[in-house]
């Protein structure tokens, strides 16, 4: 995203110089059943062997900031579509297990709880702007922070988005073997972690607010973008976005040794358009100094990400007989020249979001082709 990358080394210069300069490290929430010793495999292990030899059908969502505008739009389109018997394959009514990374993650409630929540998904990106999702702090304070922004106006919109009922619905699927997954990473130990939302939610009826905190907690957290945004801190661990390991996740959901017949139907939206983003204008060379090297780099491993996770998937399925997988992605959309029209330094320009929505819900439905793939995201590399 244009201007991130200069933000984020200004950040790191900074914080270099004053290193000394550091806040005071918080223990933060108390959330019994997160961050436990639990594997991707053990939370799902009750659904996979629910009902032998049938399928599991599986959603992952990807990262992608303001991309998630595709992802919302596309899962209306699909369902749309669904509908009408014009979409192959037909979207269920309800995936046994969602799993979600950063945007992903946001987008991943309401597509667990079903086709009923699809407006919701629209709604989360339709006309939003930057000062919808974070507050930038005053300059003179970033040395003294653990972030540019604050997200103070994202966690108002969760709250609001994250109700009791919906809270309710989310445990009441925990004892139907469906399983709703969130990632995140510790900045202590570098390792991916995964948090149980379904397990969570079944607390609520007992600890109510607790079980709400910790669960607005793990989508901030695995939405916290490293260094813009603030980390989370749970159970005395520091965690930031998912996607700084993993930008889609689903191979350690399945048991790829499983001689019980049980079949993985594995659909992916990529919250991206694959490509190196943003990409130099045509003619254009990278300059030749520290600040424009390092803004390139960024991107440049942000789409290797992407490819490295959603190759993973597409191995897994091509290699194990009882695995499907299928991905899609916002990569042909029209949308570009309204970004470049926007001239205005944010990152989340509702002119430009509303168009990836309106493709994710409309355009990519209406070609011959379908908006599915089941190959390699890309061949040569």
């Amino acid at each position: 995203m244009r201007g991130l990358a200069v933000k984020l080394l200004f950040l790191i210069v900074i914080t270099i110089l004053l290193g000394a300069c550091t806040s005071h490290r918080p223990q933060g929430l108390t959330c019994p059943t997160l961050n436990t010793d639990a594997t991707l495999r053990d939370m799902i292990s009750a659904s996979a062997t629910a009902d032998l030899g049938d399928t599991q059908h599986i959603l992952a969502l990807s990262g992608g900031g303001a991309w998630g505008a595709f992802g919302a739009g596309f899962l209306n389109g699909w369902s749309a579509h669904s509908r009408s018997g014009t979409a192959e394959p037909k979207r269920v009514q309800q995936f046994d297990v969602v799993t979600g990374i950063s945007t992903g993650a946001l987008l991943a409630t309401y597509a667990f709880l079903g086709q009923s929540y699809d407006k919701g998904l629209i709604d989360q990106y339709h006309d939003k702007t930057d000062a919808d999702i974070f507050k930038r702090r005053f300059f003179l304070t970033i040395p003294f922070s653990n972030s540019l922004n604050t997200t103070a106006p994202l966690r108002k919109a969760v709250l609001s988005m994250i109700s009791d009922s919906v809270i309710r619905e989310v445990a009441a699927q925990h004892h139907n073997n469906r399983r709703l997954i969130v990632g995140a990473v510790d900045l202590d130990s570098g390792d991916f972690t995964p948090f149980d939302l379904t397990l969570l939610a079944t607390r609520f009826d007992s600890h109510p607010q607790q079980t709400r905190d910790c669960f607005i907690a793990a989508l901030i957290a695995s939405a916290s973008t490293p260094l813009m945004f603030e980390p989370v801190f749970i159970n005395n661990s520091m965690y930031t976005d998912g996607g700084v390991r993993q930008t889609v996740f689903v191979s350690k959901l399945v048991n790829r040794e499983s001689v019980s017949g049980t079949r993985y139907d594995i659909s992916v939206i990529m919250n991206t358009n694959m490509e190196i983003d943003p990409k130099l204008a045509p003619g254009k060379e990278l300059g030749n100094g520290i600040i424009p090297i390092a803004g390139r780099l960024i991107p440049i491993a942000t789409n290797q990400t992407d490819l490295d996770a959603l190759d993973l998937i597409v191995a897994d399925a091509n290699l194990n007989k009882h695995m499907t997988a299928r991905w899609t992605s916002a990569a042909g959309n029209p949308c570009q020249e309204l970004y470049e029209k926007d001239t205005k330094n944010i990152q989340f320009k509702p002119k430009w979001m509303n168009c990836l929505i309106h493709y994710g819900e409309k355009d990519i439905w209406a070609v011959p082709d379908s908006p599915w793939r089941y190959d390699r995201a890309r061949a040569d590399n």
